[in-house]
């Protein structure tokens, strides 16, 4: 048997989404048309084994910029992992994940991202430690919440409506936070998981985008954004009512006006901790993600150092609202593995494991850390 493991060339590019399909079961250029609708550039991005001449086992690792409070985050997103499954118990996926991390760290990638089981993927540094807000909504609201307009509100499929994308895409782009995306993409990353993109216009004035999917029996909006959220219940209602079932709402922690406006009508409110990411620039993640709370959020000022026992020593510095992280050989405050240390740092279950409390670690901490959900991989 001869066995290869190559990255993936533009002309493996339909056998690398017949792969995937089959593994999944899953239609991948409808859910991820991002990275699967007529992109065969985007084979490269793919750590391949192959046997005989077929692929065996895929491990995708996409480049994802961020920018986050005027920094720059490169970030590798990890997914479509797959091992054959005449192929499994070989090796293969922890082959191809111990590539992938060495390519993102070679490239200087500050930051990996995936989805699936935690404890499957924790063995390769990565861990549940993001902060997402769910909240849950149904028809039934609608009708309780009667007092609430929606008639100057519209939804418009925005793949039908492009004369707004450029809207959508200054909107996207004036984000605290956002990854970069192409105009030309747009569109298709609003459709990631399947989802449709709309343009939202109040009184038939641009108001906003999001992306909507609708299941069978429930469904969910991965990303809403809106140039005035004084309007967020009006549209909340608005898609009530395109629904027409118990549905959820994602919304991220610098949108506060949004998270305000859904927590007083919302029948459920969750935080999630999804996904799992590994840190491999501590320094460049910390000061990206604490500025970026700090523009809601006022942070003390004080100086915190830590130990991440397989990384390094870090000392945090927040002066007048400015975040400095840098290496430092002074003695830390708190010593952690590396996978404590991103739950201490990000997650929003963090601060309840008994370890040391200061005025600084109230509060900076948690630090929330997420991706645009339409980004996910």
């Amino acid at each position: 048997m001869n066995v290869n493991v190559t990255k993936g060339r533009p002309e493996d590019y339909a056998d690398i989404i017949d792969f995937g399909n089959m593994v999944f079961g899953e239609d991948f250029r409808a859910i991820q048309p991002k990275l699967y609708e007529d992109r065969p550039h985007m084979a490269k991005e793919h750590h391949l084994v192959w046997e005989d001449g077929r692929i065996k086992a895929m491990v995708g690792s996409f480049p994802i910029t961020l920018q986050v409070a005027g920094r720059t985050i490169p970030v590798r997103g990890i997914g479509t992992v797959s091992v054959h499954p005449y192929a499994r118990s070989k090796g293969y996926m922890k082959l191809l994940m111990a590539n992938a991390l060495q390519e993102a760290e070679q490239e200087g990638a500050a930051l990996m991202v995936l989805g699936g089981r935690r404890q499957r993927y924790e063995h390769f540094g990565f861990t549940k430690c993001g902060t997402a807000f769910c909240f849950g909504l149904n028809p039934v609201v609608r009708r309780q919440l009667k007092h609430i307009p929606s008639d100057e509100v519209q939804l418009l499929p925005l793949g039908d409506n492009k004369e707004y994308l450029r809207d959508c895409v200054q909107l996207w782009e004036s984000q605290p936070m956002a990854a970069v995306r192409r105009p030309e993409n747009f569109c298709a990353t609003l459709q990631t998981g399947a989802g449709t993109g709309y343009v939202i216009l109040l009184r038939g004035e641009f108001l906003g985008f999001c992306s909507m999917h609708k299941g069978d029996k429930s469904g969910y909006v991965s990303e809403l954004f809106l140039k005035e959220y004084s309007f967020s219940a009006n549209v909340a209602m608005k898609l009530c009512e395109e629904m027409a079932m118990p549905f959820s709402v994602f919304a991220f922690p610098h949108q506060t006006g949004l998270i305000h406006a859904l927590n007083l009508i919302a029948e459920s409110a969750s935080c999630d901790s999804s996904p799992s990411f590994n840190v491999l620039d501590y320094p460049r993640v910390i000061e990206a993600f604490l500025t970026l709370k700090g523009m809601n959020t006022p942070l003390a000022d004080g100086r915190l150092v830590l130990e991440v026992t397989e990384k390094g020593r870090y000392a945090i510095e927040v002066q007048q609202g400015r975040v400095t992280v840098t290496e430092t050989e002074d003695k830390p405050l708190i010593a952690l593995p590396h996978l404590q240390m991103m739950c201490w740092l990000f997650s929003p279950f963090g601060q309840f494991g008994g370890q040391v409390q200061t005025s600084e670690t109230r509060s900076w901490l948690p630090i929330p850390l997420y991706l645009p959900g339409c980004d996910d991989v």
